[in-house]
């Protein structure tokens, strides 16, 4: 499936033969909780036994437009992170995030992948924040009450709502979130907005034309706004063949590091077990993931969590040095938090 698929029995070996010095702490800002096995803790073992210090769980997309349930699921990853303190601490500050650094644990944090789940309502978004939501998406390529999302086209940009929903989060401690989102939504989110805006999971339209991916002035006013763009490791995303391999996301960060500089770069794997749900999901809502360029998008090859070490391994071969290299694996991210949320 990729550049180095292993069990995560064998992570602790991969983690000694790949180690690259600036790679040892990794932050990852999106594994989708509902396809990533989130109903024990196996996948989160995984994460803090290969060095990932924070992960940024999905807790509900734009599917849910019920409060409750996305606290419910909340509630039961804080309920599976109590039962091992020694791997984990859950994330609502950036006072919890460096005593998971200082401790070798991991930091678990969450998100909404749309602003369904907040019901219209931009008093949840205070309610959310307590709970640990570090950041939210604006749309899921559909338009909702925010705006358009990436497949709405042409787009008609932030709605009233919209517009209201975000100073709430700018003042609640909630990182505005652009990936998913349509082009015009994006660009009037980064200028209204008070603070860093980041594109979680994105790529670069420069490296594959997708609809899914950003164009250039996307990522320059994202970097103009202090924030950064985590690089996902989805084939679909990465390339016209759909390879999740370290190379293909290598050519993304070093694309988006070349025009905005290694601050202002992170990653977000958007990792997925279950992928043949996914894809099944997918299959049938062709309004949400229309053609691109007139091929359909096929989910088959999400990059595993172990793959970062080879990433690491193509940058360190490429020139970059172990502060750039931390900077992209941890560093950004963990500026931008600590900036929002505080």
């Amino acid at each position: 499936m990729n550049d180095t698929q292993v069990s995560p029995s064998d992570s602790s070996a991969l983690l000694a033969k790949n180690r690259v010095i600036g790679a040892e702490t990794i932050w990852d800002m999106t594994l989708p909780g509902m396809f990533s096995g989130l109903n024990d803790a196996g996948t989160l073992k995984r994460f803090h036994d290969l060095g990932y210090r924070f992960v940024s769980v999905t807790a509900a997309n734009d599917t849910c437009h019920d409060p409750d349930i996305a606290e419910a699921f909340i509630r039961t990853v804080q309920g599976i992170a109590a039962e091992d303190p020694a791997r984990f601490r859950v994330a609502r500050s950036s006072a919890d995030v460096s005593k998971a650094l200082e401790n070798k644990q991991l930091a678990i944090s969450f998100n909404f992948q749309g602003t369904n789940p907040f019901a219209g309502d931009v008093r949840n978004v205070e309610r959310f924040a307590k709970l640990a939501l570090d950041h939210a998406l604006l749309a899921y390529n559909e338009p909702n009450r925010v705006g358009d999302g990436c497949a709405s086209f042409p787009g008609e940009g932030l709605s009233p709502f919209g517009r209201e929903l975000i100073r709430a989060m700018n003042g609640s401690g909630v990182i505005v979130d652009g990936s998913h989102a349509g082009y015009r939504t994006t660009m009037e989110a980064m200028e209204l907005g008070t603070a860093p805006f980041i594109f979680s999971h994105s790529n670069a339209h420069g490296v594959f034309p997708h609809y899914r991916n950003l164009r250039d002035d996307q990522i320059t006013a994202c970097a103009a706004s202090g924030g950064v763009i985590g690089v996902n490791g989805v084939g679909a995303f990465l390339n016209e063949h759909g390879r999740a391999s370290a190379q293909q996301i290598f050519s993304h960060v070093d694309y988006l590091v070349s025009l905005v500089g290694d601050q202002h770069v992170g990653l977000a794997l958007d990792f997925i077990e279950r992928t043949d749900v996914f894809a099944e999901r997918v299959a049938k809502e062709t309004e949400k993931w229309p053609l691109n360029d007139g091929k359909q998008v096929c989910f088959e090859e999400f990059a595993a969590p172990e793959i970062v070490r080879d990433v690491a391994a193509h940058m360190a071969n490429h020139g970059y040095g172990a502060a750039q290299i931390e900077n992209v694996f941890w560093r950004n991210f963990h500026r931008v938090y600590s900036q929002v949320v505080g």
